[in-house]
């Protein structure tokens, strides 16, 4: 049996459960192996970890393990998935992700699992997953021509001379041929199959997990099962017959960026994780967002400014986001995922103050609200010394909704409402 054909899930145990973004820690007893894994997620931030020698048995040894802003399921090699929850509700998570440069083609996501409270995040996703699979295979797993080589008992297509000469000599009974071939053994099949293999290991619920178990083994009667890197995945490109495609490739697509797969090539044990930074996702969330907030403005990510900082410096600050008026910069914003129930990070301030004193523009600190408590307004806002105002504000992105359509209106209006209150004095506000 390969190593990559499906394998049981392993369950989470509730002391493997910790929470994202906060100071949270777990004590468990790992192998070498699980150490060595460890410690190469703490090496890319992805977990605080500290190894210790145990007092027990030869050779154990004890981690602590601390969460960092990844949320989700970190699969050892040897022993109990780790799952750590975000600090916003599953289900919003889920319609916070639905956001992320949806561009308002969000339709087919309302046709998702029913979402019960207090149901893992990665249940939800593959559950929706599985959703949006079955429906593509009810209107049809797609084919299309594809150039294949191998040899045949016929010529067939194009004769590969060099290699039927090289090969099997010009007295051959089979002959190599190139030709194109109308199959559903597709890059894009391929990479919704083995997105729906990573879900069938790192989900808990066992009916979920049985049911993309059943459209993992009935896609694979024609298609191809093997590990697609994000690069492929984000090479893949839809037609009009494979339009039917475009959610669940998307979500195809967040499974494999945010999933490591261990020993994968080693033919020994596999163990899937799967980790989303939620700082990044929560930046990239609202980019979709804000540009429906402000239609009257053209909306910048991550530009790059100029002469920022003067000599020798790697260091190239960049704004999350600014809006630009007849390619004039009118506004600065910067998304922190932290929480914010007593007052922001003098850091947060400074790094925006920079970018408003470089570009001579009003700046928005965009928060998320956690549901925590606070004894805060949902929006502050100051004035530097250049005349220019600062608005500190919190977006709901707890609140669930029914509909991602709802959620992400509720986005906007925090947005504009912000927007708005920044740009309130500024000749830019009025175009």
């Amino acid at each position: 049996m390969s190593v990559y054909d499906p394998l049981p899930s392993v369950a989470v145990s509730e002391n493997r459960i910790l929470k994202a973004g906060v100071q949270d820690s777990i004590t468990i007893s790992v192998s070498a192996r699980d150490a060595e894994y460890l410690r190469s997620l703490a090496d890319d931030n992805k977990l605080a970890v500290n190894i210790v020698d145990s007092p027990g048995a030869q050779g154990d040894r004890m981690a602590v393990i601390k969460s960092t802003d990844f949320a989700g399921v970190v699969g050892l090699p040897d022993s109990d998935s780790i799952y750590i929850q975000p600090k916003i509700p599953q289900t919003a998570l889920l319609r916070l992700l639905q956001l992320d440069e949806t561009e308002g083609q969000v339709d087919t996501l309302e046709q998702s699992a029913e979402i019960e409270a207090g149901t893992e995040f990665v249940d939800l996703l593959a559950e929706l997953y599985s959703d949006e699979l079955a429906s593509v295979m009810r209107q049809g797993v797609a084919r299309s021509y594809e150039r294949v080589d191998r040899q045949e008992e016929y010529v067939r297509g194009r004769l590969d001379v060099q290699r039927q000469l090289q090969r099997s000599g010009p007295a051959a009974t089979e002959f190599h041929c190139s030709h194109d071939e109308l199959t559903r053994d597709t890059l894009l099949n391929r990479t919704v199959l083995h997105a729906a293999r990573v879900l069938v290991r790192v989900v808990e619920d066992v009916q979920i997990q049985r049911r993309l178990r059943r459209q993992v083994q009935q896609l694979r009667r024609d298609i191809t099962l093997e590990p697609i890197e994000y690069r492929q995945a984000r090479n893949v490109e839809l037609t009009r017959l494979t339009n039917h495609y475009e959610d669940l490739l998307r979500l195809a697509e967040l499974v494999i960026k945010n999933t490591l797969i261990e020993d994968l090539n080693r033919g020994e044990a596999v163990s899937y994780t799967f980790l989303l930074d939620m700082p990044d996702r929560y930046q990239a969330a609202l980019i979709a967002p804000l540009r429906d907030a402000r239609e009257d403005f053209s909306l910048s990510t991550e530009p790059s400014l100029e002469e920022f900082l003067a000599g020798d410096f790697t260091l190239k600050p960049a704004p999350d986001y600014v809006l630009y008026q007849d390619n004039e910069p009118v506004l600065v914003l910067d998304a922190k995922w932290k929480d914010f129930s007593r007052k922001p990070d003098a850091e947060d301030l400074y790094q925006l103050i920079a970018y408003q004193q470089y570009l001579d523009v009003p700046g928005v600190l965009l928060y998320p609200d956690t549901g925590s408590e606070s004894h805060l307004d949902s929006l502050m806002q100051v004035t530097i010394k250049n005349g220019h105002r600062l608005v500190i504000g919190r977006l709901p992105v707890t609140e669930s909704m029914e509909t991602v359509t709802e959620y992400r209106s509720e986005i906007i209006g925090s947005l504009d409402t912000l927007i708005e209150t920044a740009l309130d004095g500024n000749s830019a506000s009025t175009g």
